[in-house]
């Protein structure tokens, strides 16, 4: 059967309660791409009594395409795209939201080598001062600005979206 039937997404749940009992767990906890979370969440109207022991969370893969697409459309013609193409292939489609691990390694990369004097430096300790040190550096010059604001303020909260979804 399709991933999106609902006897599918029926049965998953079923199985899912079958295994977090028997895990003596307390909670399940199902996260899903866009189309089969819709259906959970009819399924979950249709029987309230699901929603005691479940949580259906939307999964972040779209949600993180969609901002790497964002990242892509407002540095398109800055050169973002010729750095990347000197490692990575299928930039286009990278810089489109497509191609998710490969893109948000890239950008984490990217990132890490630009902020590489910055980090050495021994003078960051904390997020608070990297922000600090950002904001100063993105005063002196609108080409910093740019990057920071569209490429670089964008690819740690990518990161801190990773780990918080990991953690």
């Amino acid at each position: 059967m399709k991933p999106t039937d609902r006897t599918t997404v029926l049965t998953s749940i079923t199985r899912g309660f079958e295994v977090t009992q028997n895990s003596n767990q307390d909670i399940l906890v199902i996260t899903a791409d866009a189309a089969i979370y819709k259906i959970i969440v009819d399924i979950s109207f249709q029987q309230p009594d699901l929603l005691d022991n479940m949580v259906a969370l939307l999964g972040g893969m779209h949600l993180l395409m969609d901002f790497v697409a964002c990242i892509g459309t407002l540095t398109a013609d800055c050169g973002l795209k010729e750095v990347l193409s000197t490692t990575f292939g299928s930039v286009d489609k990278m810089l489109s939201g497509k191609k998710f691990p490969q893109n948000v390694r890239a950008l984490r990369l990217l990132v890490e080598e630009i902020l590489r004097s910055v980090l050495e430096s021994g003078n960051i300790t904390s997020m608070e001062d990297l922000e600090e040190e950002l904001k100063k550096r993105s005063s002196q010059s609108r080409t910093t600005k740019m990057w920071v604001e569209v490429v670089i303020r964008p690819a740690l909260i990518i990161m801190l979206y990773c780990r918080a979804s990991h953690e």
